[in-house]
Formats: structure tokens, sequence, C-alpha cells
């Protein structure tokens, strides 16, 4: 009797025990790596962009200054972005934004994406495109995954 009901204690316990709450797809080294983003200056970032884009896409000498240029604008950006972010959420903490301001917001990120996309066709050849768009896309919806999962963990 007494191994039956150790046996049904321990299939009980053994879903919650292996369903554990907490960040599954982030670390302790995915913190650190995202830390250690955000403390980059944006010459830094841009830098390691074009580097790392220069190994996936074989980029010639004058296709990396030119990407260069546009990351380290794009990062510059970010950051000014970040710094106006925090400051709201410090100044209106519980205050959600508006419904026009979420509009505006999305506006604005999609016609910085698109312009960011002609940018790189313009510089990039046809296969160096292509697969930047293919990576782009992947990376696009891991994020999206990720976004999906940190909504359903929050509830």
């Amino acid at each position: 009797m007494k191994k039956i009901l150790i046996l049904i204690m321990v299939l009980v316990a053994y879903p919650s025990i292996a369903q554990e709450e907490g960040p599954r797809h982030r670390g302790p080294e995915g913190q650190e790596k995202e830390d250690m983003m955000k403390a980059l200056t944006p010459d830094q970032a841009a830098e390691l962009q074009t580097k790392k884009m220069t190994l996936d896409l074989n980029l010639t000498e004058a296709q990396q200054k030119k990407i260069f240029d546009i990351n380290l604008k794009n990062a510059e950006k970010r950051k000014q972005k970040r710094s106006e972010r925090e400051k709201t959420r410090k100044q209106k903490e519980n205050e959600k934004p508006s419904q026009e301001n979420k509009l505006k917001f999305l506006n604005e990120r999609l016609d910085e994406q698109i312009a960011h996309k002609k940018e790189m066709q313009r510089i990039l050849d046809q296969n160096q495109f292509e697969k930047w768009e293919r990576g782009h896309k992947k990376r696009s919806a891991r994020q999206a995954h990720k976004r999906k999962h940190r909504k359903h963990r929050s509830k």
C-alpha cells in the first residue's frame, strides 16, 4: 500500500516539477547578453552588427562602410528612443498609451522598416539581399514567438 501511495504522489508531483514556470528561453547568459548590448555605445553596436552581416553576407569593403553608416544611424535612434521610453515610463508608471499613440508608434516603426529595407536592397546584390531578408524574417518570427510566450507567462 505504501508503494502505491508513493507512486501516486510521484506521478502527481512530476508534471508540476517538469513544467515549472520561469524564464525558459532566456537563461542567465541571455540576460547578460541583453544587458551588454544595452550598455554598448551606438558606434560599438553598429560595428558589431556590421561585422556579423559581413560574415553572414560576405560584404565588400564599400558595402561594409555603407551598412556601418546605416547601422550607426539606427543604433543612435534606438538609444534615443530607449531613453525616451524610460523617461515616459517613470513619469506615467500606471498609464497605458492611448490608441492614437499606439497607432502613431506602429506607423513610424513600419515606415522606418520600409526605408531600411529599401536601403538594404540598394546596397546589397540580389543574392545577398535575399539571404538578408530570409534571416530578417527568421529573427522576426523568433521575436514574435518570444513575445507570445512572454504574454502567456505573465497571465
